[in-house]
């Protein structure tokens, strides 16, 4: 029993090791695909990664307009986005640009 407890456990290190060498990998490609990225979305990236998650997925569950997972950087760079424009319409409202239907949707 001992030695099946053994070999499971070398086994589980084993399967973690490659799961690790494929998302190392993965990011690497990634990375390079994505091509200009800022420091902080790098750093999110990798952290996402190092955390045992796909550079192609994301932690929002975002999708694209297809259904399929949204990746990482564009995830974040969507939400940037979205809080922007956001952030731009607030500022509007206390400027009063928009009249009452805009505040009506808010």
């Amino acid at each position: 029993m001992i030695k099946n407890k053994e070999a499971n456990a070398m086994t589980k290190n084993k399967l973690e090791k490659e799961i690790e060498g494929f998302l190392c990998h993965e990011l690497k490609e990634h990375e390079n695909s994505i091509g200009c990225m800022l420091e902080d979305e790098r750093e999110g990236l990798r952290e996402w990664v190092a955390s045992g998650n796909s550079a192609h997925d994301n932690p929002f569950f975002m999708a694209f307009y297809n259904g399929g997972p949204m990746d990482y950087i564009s995830a974040v760079r969507a939400c940037k986005e979205v809080y922007e424009q956001r952030a731009e319409t607030q500022h509007e409202r206390q400027d009063g640009v928009g009249g009452p239907e805009v505040d009506k949707a808010f």
